[in-house]
């Protein structure tokens, strides 16, 4: 790319990529170097999304489309989350790698910024430009328009291209086909993915799916095919248990199986095309699944993953439908430096496999002493604990999260505290268990406490 004139200095130097401000595994990253510019990005192994379609000679199965359409909608998500519009969004556009399973954005040609500096006010654009077949109504309409809907609306033809292999309006009377919503809808197979499609086709832009409302979406969330099973042939210990689980005041008395989940070689021939060798023996069991320990292969690495193995048929009634999509939804969503990465769901017949970042030092209950943690340790730990429950709370995900009840009226915890804990530490633990709900510490207020302050 050769940079020769002042109106294409200028037009490169407003690039995102440029600015340095969209550095994410789901967008390529770029190097300008004086007035010739060499773009120099990893290789797309398994070409674009638009080769891939045309080698199928069919549409995109529905899970796979699942994946890759939440991958493109995740990083067109921290685009707008940037303050970036990207303009051009299409299947040519989105590249894949890793035989295919992950899908990154690419080509910011006609990307800029979403608001005008230095008030940060929302801006309104009347340039034309992206592909015509994938282009907004309200670009169509020669009237200045907010850019970050336009992009949305081009995101539904991506998946509209991936379910049906065509775009949904004809060049010719295509705005008054946008208008009227003249598309075949007959070609969409999954009803929850039509739904999806219509409401992000839609043309009126105060009704249109924000990027958030389509990755909240059922389609997108469900993400694993939910079975109506009986039986389960598992070898398991059992142990009465009782935990405050869905409604409210909904107290449920389940059996906790400790599962010694067998894999079958089909499950780990799947596991095997995603790159993963799990070993023989569990690292832990719990009431809901096995986390094993796994070697990922991918094209020029071998790394260890943990995998939590879900058995669909072991599970207490009404797991897989009402806990499930919202603990997948969650894991996709939430991308913060204190919380457990998540790299793929793989669903396999019966079973659900998470692959997730492996942590090698174990979790917080094995690394605490008898003699409990030392002041400065437990200070620097519960801290990264509350930055992440602070982000979480600021998500404001689309559904609740439920938690084991730990009201202690009585407050008899009291008397096991540690004798070399702090005063102020005792404080905090004192506010934070409080029962009053009016008066419990909420996560802003814990990490302003003195204890966590007074470094």
């Amino acid at each position: 790319l050769v940079v020769n004139n002042a109106t294409s200095e200028q037009r490169f130097s407003q690039q995102p990529y440029v600015t340095g401000r969209i550095p994410i595994k789901h967008l390529e990253s770029n190097d300008p170097v004086s007035t010739r510019v060499f773009i120099v990005m990893e290789l797309a192994t398994g070409g674009d999304l638009q080769d891939m379609i045309d080698k199928l000679k069919r549409p995109v199965d529905d899970s796979k489309a699942r994946v890759i359409f939440r991958q493109v909608a995740e990083g067109l998500k921290y685009i707008h989350n940037e303050g970036v519009v990207h303009r051009d969004l299409k299947c040519d556009n989105v590249l894949l790698f890793d035989d295919q399973k992950v899908a990154k954005l690419t080509d910011f040609g006609f990307a800029r910024t979403s608001y005008l500096p230095p008030t940060g006010q929302s801006v309104l654009v009347a340039t034309t430009c992206g592909t015509q077949e994938y282009v907004s109504p309200e670009l169509l309409s020669n009237n200045p328009f907010k850019p970050k809907p336009s992009d949305c609306w081009s995101l539904g033809v991506v998946l509209y291209v991936m379910t049906t292999r065509k775009t949904p309006f004809p060049l010719r009377h295509q705005r008054r086909r946008q208008m009227t919503k003249r598309y075949p809808k007959n070609r969409i197979t999954n009803d929850d993915c039509k739904d999806l499609i219509q409401k992000i086709l839609e043309p009126k832009v105060s009704a249109r799916l924000t990027i958030r409302e389509i990755l909240a979406h059922k389609w997108i969330c469900d993400i694993i095919v939910l079975f109506t099973l009986a039986g389960n042939g598992v070898h398991q210990r059992q142990t009465r248990v009782y935990t405050w689980i869905g409604h409210k005041n909904e107290l449920m008395d389940y059996t906790a199986r400790q599962m010694d989940i067998k894999l079958s070689d089909w499950d780990k021939r799947k596991l095997k095309q995603w790159g993963y060798v799990l070993e023989k023996k569990p690292l832990s069991c719990g009431s809901f699944g096995s986390v094993f320990k796994s070697r990922y292969y991918s094209v020029n690495s071998e790394t260890s993953r943990a995998v939590k193995v879900i058995d669909m048929k072991t599970v207490y009634d009404g797991y897989s439908d009402r806990y499930l999509p919202h603990e997948l939804n969650a894991l996709f969503q939430l991308k913060h430096q204190f919380i457990v990465k998540t790299h793929h769901v793989i669903p396999v017949v019966n079973k659900v496999f998470i692959c997730m970042q492996f942590a090698d030092s174990g979790d917080l209950l094995d690394a605490i002493p008898t003699n409990g943690m030392d002041d400065n340790t437990a200070k620097g730990l519960f801290t990264h604990i509350c930055k992440a429950v602070q982000y979480i709370h600021s998500q404001g995900l689309p559904f609740s999260i439920y938690h084991q009840d730990i009201q202690q009226r009585d407050k008899t915890f009291e008397t096991r505290f540690n004798a070399n804990t702090s005063t102020d530490c005792k404080d905090l633990i004192r506010k934070t268990l409080e029962p009053d709900i009016n008066l419990r510490l909420k996560i802003d207020a814990i990490l302003s406490h003195r204890w966590l302050s007074n470094e």
